[in-house]
C-alpha cells in the first residue's frame, strides 16, 4: 500500500476531511492533496512529524511508515 493510500485510510478512519487534518497538524491543504493524490511521492520528514506528533494520529505512526502494527506500543492500523 502506498503512503498516499495510508494517509487517506487514516483520515477515513478518523472521519476527518483534508481541511480538518491540515488545520489540526499545521499542514497546507495543497501539500496534503499532493501527498494523497500521489503527485508528491516522498513525504517530507517535517510533514510526517506534524501528522504523527498529533495526539489523534500518533497511534498510526508505525503503520504510516511501515504498514505494520504493534499492540504492545498501541500502534494500530485504520483498516
Amino acid at each position: 500500500m502506498l503512503l498516499a493510500d495510508r494517509l487517506k485510510a487514516v483520515r477515513t478512519r478518523e472521519k476527518v476531511t483534508q481541511a480538518v487534518l491540515c488545520e489540526e497538524v499545521g499542514l497546507s491543504i495543497s501539500t496534503l492533496k499532493k501527498y494523497e493524490s500521489n503527485l508528491r511521492i516522498e513525504i517530507s520528514l517535517v510533514s510526517l512529524q506534524k501528522i504523527v506528533a498529533h495526539p489523534r494520529y500518533r497511534k498510526y505512526a508505525l503503520w504510516l511508515l511501515t504498514g505494520d502494527v504493534s499492540a504492545l506500543s498501541e500502534q494500530v492500523s485504520p483498516l
